[in-house]
């Protein structure tokens, strides 16, 4: 039996700006802070779900030379298997740009390598189909996803971000976990708060999805399956940096639903992962250990 949980996606390297506030356009700010790190969604999803799981391996791509094998280094001192993690030579690694202010952020992408593959190959399939779980994101290739999907026999979770047409892996995902922003994309409809991410999500389930969860920030999460829904409520939290949370709830999410938890549960963990996250810097360095989740649940209301 391979990893109990196998994340599918991107991985690059994060270049990070802290500011005061968002320069206005054509205006010239000075950063308070910039560093570099290891990011990606599924590097970090990855990197989340073995917070709280001890078996996690990573499929993706990096590029040939000093950034790649630094990124692949940097995965394996989380305890993340990277044997899966392959180099394309002639490919530069995917790097972030991002930009943090006031707790919130905006990214700009280069996909770099991981752009550089359309499909898995044997040993690549053999691992998916191997897991308990399988995560797979939107910043790699549709085809790859499609592979996923196909690949694999356990429980797929899919994180439809950035928002793109999920059609070919929709009937796959239990669940689909979006945004408000990705769900009213992938919808067509407005969704604002929590009544309307249920109503929306519904309509994701008749196309074909088993279960749809939809993070609303500060007002936690709704679920919804052919049979049930559901809410959870996290407690009120301080935001100083939100880049990666989403990551932080997906990664937990997933680890949870390995181990056994019920939708609602693995939900519970997930909101409270990303309380946690967003009121500590950086990404990684804020993804909570097991014992930190532990002592936040009893804060975290779930509702039917």
């Amino acid at each position: 039996m391979g990893a109990s949980v196998v994340v599918v996606g991107s991985v690059n390297t994060d270049v990070v700006a802290e500011l005061e506030r968002f320069p206005r356009p054509g205006e010239t700010l000075r950063a308070v802070e910039v560093r570099r790190n290891l990011g990606g969604k599924g590097a970090n999803q990855a990197v989340a779900a073995r917070r709280v799981h001890d078996d996690v391996a990573f499929v993706g791509r990096v590029g040939g030379g000093p950034e790649g094998r630094a990124v692949r280094d940097e995965m394996a001192a989380h305890d993340v298997d990277v044997a899966l993690l392959r180099e394309v030579p002639d490919a530069a690694t995917g790097t972030a740009f991002i930009q943090v202010a006031a707790g919130e952020n905006t990214i700009v992408l280069d996909a770099g390598a991981n752009d550089a593959w359309d499909g898995l190959d044997d040993g690549e399939r053999r691992r998916v189909a191997d897991a308990a779980v399988v995560v797979c994101q939107m910043e790699i290739p549709s085809t790859v996803n499609a592979a996923v999907a196909e690949a694999c026999r356990g429980r797929l979770v899919v994180n439809a971000a950035p928002a793109r047409d999920v059609t070919d892996v929709l009937p796959s995902c239990d669940p689909l976990v979006v945004n408000e922003h990705e769900l009213a994309v992938l919808a067509d409809v407005v969704v604002d708060g929590p009544s309307q991410a249920r109503s929306a999500a519904a309509s994701v389930i008749d196309r074909g999805a088993l279960s749809v969860v939809v993070t609303l920030g500060a007002a936690g999460a709704v679920w919804v399956t052919a049979e049930a829904g559901g809410s959870v409520t996290p407690p009120e939290v301080e935001v100083v940096d939100s880049t990666g949370a989403g990551d932080a709830f997906v990664g937990v999410l997933a680890a949870r639903l390995a181990v056994g938890d019920a939708l609602p549960e693995a939900i519970r963990w997930a909101v409270a992962a990303g309380s946690l996250a967003v009121q500590t810097s950086g990404t990684h360095a804020s993804y909570p250990a097991p014992a930190e989740i532990v002592a936040l649940l009893d804060a975290i209301v779930s509702k039917s």
